[in-house]
Parts: structure tokens; sequence; C-alpha cells
């Protein structure tokens, strides 16, 4: 009862923080530099994973996206890309949102490292995290950070966190997301880690000197591809039958499930023929426990608990519906894309 009590403590004394501090009610936390999108979802018509109530052969689903480059407003420098998933053309209610980022591990992978993380940025001048690089890991900038891709489309996403997975043959299973380019090519912008072998470097995301591209180069490039073609994305699953033998590490983000035992299966594919202007780009969000029956959270009990990632996520909510009052209330964040004089290897602030 302990565990699970500092657990509820912990996190919503971070959302507590989040809530009362003013730079952060009018922004995220940290994917401030994005662009929505409109487009369907179509779940694929030979399905090769259990029957579900959700992912119905051939259903489909109108719905919204948003990428973004984390956490800096210059699409140049080193950083994480994302891809959220709305299955609804709304601004926040829908059966399912799904929250991706590039690479297939992650930065923190409890309540635990994640406050470590957050209590720790130390950001100056496009450098952040040399302290917790050092005391806790350096795996998330190496397996992450991409340099200068050549398109959000030609990216590959993960959701990271698994999910249980309710199938109609009642047998017990997890599940894990990720979205890959229509043509299933290899990722884009991806570092020479040789480059990345000190917390000091890991920490450098500043463009390089000379760099020709402009702070809004992918964004840029991703409206005009939409204009003209479309973008196309494969949405694939990975599932895992629920085992006695399974240890707490099957849940941790740092985990990656052999694809020998559990390959990725399609089960939709993702069209985006629309880009959103900056409102409801803005307006949009995104939210873990927005999910159907046949998806549900896996609970935690303690801050150590590698599920504790999704319980803290659920608890953000309500920064989240506070960043949307607000900024219906005083007006939308300042738009640094648009802006001229925006400095590069900058920060939009949130705390």
């Amino acid at each position: 009862m302990w565990k699970k009590f500092q657990l509820w403590l912990y996190s919503n004394f971070f959302v507590l923080l989040v809530c009362m501090n003013p730079a952060g009610h009018r922004r995220r936390m940290s994917h401030n530099n994005g662009l929505g999108g409109r487009g369907k979802v179509k779940i694929v018509d030979n399905p090769t994973w259990p029957k579900c109530s959700f992912l119905e052969p051939g259903r489909e689903f109108v719905c919204r996206i948003r990428h973004a480059t984390v956490p800096y407003v210059d699409d140049a420098m080193l950083a994480v890309r994302s891809l959220s998933i709305k299955y609804a053309d709304t601004q926040f209610e829908s059966p399912f949102d799904l929250q991706m980022n590039t690479g297939i591990t992650s930065f923190f992978w409890n309540v635990r490292t994640f406050l470590q993380f957050a209590f720790g940025r130390d950001e100056k001048d496009g450098t952040e995290y040399v302290k917790y690089y050092r005391k806790v890991s350096m795996t998330g900038p190496r397996n992450s950070f991409r340099r200068n891709p050549s398109s959000f489309a030609q990216l590959n996403y993960y959701g990271q966190t698994p999910f249980e997975f309710v199938a109609l043959d009642g047998v017990k299973r997890y599940v894990k997301f990720r979205a890959i380019p229509e043509d299933r090519g290899p990722d884009t912008g991806l570092v020479n880690l040789d480059l990345l072998q000190t917390p000091e470097q890991c920490a450098d995301q500043r463009i390089i000197p000379g760099e020709t591209r402009n702070k809004d180069y992918l964004k840029e490039e991703y409206r005009k591809r939409v204009l003209e073609n479309g973008v196309v994305f494969h949405l694939q699953l990975q599932l895992h039958e629920a085992s006695p033998e399974d240890t707490p590490e099957l849940f941790s983000v740092m985990t990656e499930w052999d694809e020998a035992t559990h390959p990725w299966q399609d089960y939709a594919t993702l069209t985006i023929d629309e880009t959103l202007d900056y409102r409801e780009s803005i307006m949009t969000a995104f939210e873990v426990s927005n999910l159907p029956e046949s998806i549900k959270l896996i609970p935690a009990t303690s801050i150590d608990d590698f599920n504790s990632l999704n319980y803290l996520r659920k608890k953000i909510v309500t920064a989240i519906h506070l960043r949307r009052f607000m900024s219906r209330l005083l007006g939308l964040p300042k738009d640094y894309e648009t802006d001229p004089n925006c400095p590069r290897n900058f920060r939009a602030p949130w705390t």
C-alpha cells in the first residue's frame, strides 16, 4: 500500500507543479514544435492477429495526427521526432490515441527515472541533461535522436510502452505499436553512434556549424508532400501472449521484444491528406487513456514499476485540460514558425 501511495503522491505532485507553472499553461511540456494533419486510418482486410472488438477488418476511422521535433523549435537540431494519432477528427475525445517517438527504447523507464529526467534538464543554449546522462543512462539519446531526417514521413515511430490486448478468444496478451513509412524504408537521420559516446556529446543538441537547412524545414517539406501526394504510413502491432514465466522487464520500454518470436504485423494503413492550421494543431491534444475496451493500460504498483509511465501519463490529463482552457481564455501561445526573429537552437519555454 505504501508503494501505491508513493506512486499516487509523486505523480500528483508532478502534475501540480506543471499546472501551477504559468509558463506551462498554454504549452505542451515538450512537443511544442509540430504540425497537425487530418486523414484516415483503415484496418487491413485480412488480419493476422486474434480478433478483437476494435480492430475489425476493413474498419475506417477519420483521424488527426501531429508530428513534432522534441523539444526544440529548430527542426535541424539533434532531437527526437514524434507521431501522435487520434482515431477521430476532434481536438480531444476519441476512441483511441496513440503516441509514438523515434527510437524503439526511451530515455526513462518508470516514474522514478522520469522525475530524475524532468528535474535534471539543466538546459542552456541547446544542451541539456548532462548530469542525467552521466548518472542514469545515455540509451535514450543514442536510440532516439535523429539528425536532419529527410522528412517526418521517412521515420519509424514506436509506442514503446506495452498495453494489454483483449482479444475475443479470452487469451491474455500484451501489445506494442509502431508506424513505418509507406515504402517500408529505413529511418533517415540516423546518427553515427561514435558521435554520441559521452554524456556531453549526447547533451549537445545544437545544429551543426554552417547548417544550411532552415529551422522549419521538416514542417515545410511535410506540408508540400501532403499537398502533392499525401503521406502514408503502415501501422503495425507486436503481440506477446502472457505466460507465468514473464518477468517485470517484459513491460520495460528498454526491452525490445524479439522479432523472431514477436513479429510486427500490419494492422492498418494511415493516410494523411491535409495539414491543420496553427490553431487546430495547438488545440488538438492526445491522451493515453483514450483507449477502446480491447486495449487497456496495465496497472502499476510503484514508482519503480515499468507500467508507472502510463499511470503518470494518465494523470497528466489535468494539465492537458488546463493548457487547452488557458489557450481559449488568453489566446494561443506564440507561433515561433512565423517569427522571423526566432533564434536557432531555441527551446520554447514551459518551465
